[in-house]
């Protein structure tokens, strides 16, 4: 039940590195071809749903909307790429997600947060 809800990374950060790498250039040819009068969506589409399916194996919903949001929302249609922050404790706001190390760094943040609260919560049915 906990593996469904906490899974474990259980790919390797080089691993997951050349996963992004790989998608981020899918993406840009697949804009590039769209941008030239070719829209290939509809044969990219059922690639696309395979590869969610496989990284839903791997990381939870919250963790997969930023991988989502750092390959498809980040970029944006702007020169410069869309920003994400985090307000840390004494109030300080810090940029994350600006490239593939802090993306798997705040994977792995996501993953530590999810565990402590799911012990919490299995020591308060306790």
């Amino acid at each position: 039940m906990i593996r469904q809800q906490l899974p474990h990374i259980a790919m390797s950060k080089e691993a997951f590195t050349q996963v992004i790498l790989k998608l981020q250039l899918v993406s840009m040819k697949q804009g590039n071809l769209y941008n030239s009068g070719l829209d290939v969506t509809n044969f990219t589409d059922d690639y696309h749903n395979i590869i969610t399916t496989l990284l839903k194996s791997i990381f939870n919903e919250e963790q997969l909307g930023w991988i989502e949001w750092f390959l498809y929302e980040r970029p944006s249609f702007k020169n410069e790429p869309l920003s994400a922050y985090k307000t840390l404790d004494d109030g300080t706001k810090v940029e994350i997600c600006y490239d593939i190390d802090s993306l798997w760094e705040l994977l792995k943040e996501i993953e530590m947060k999810n565990i402590v609260e799911s012990i919490d919560l299995s020591r308060q049915e306790q």
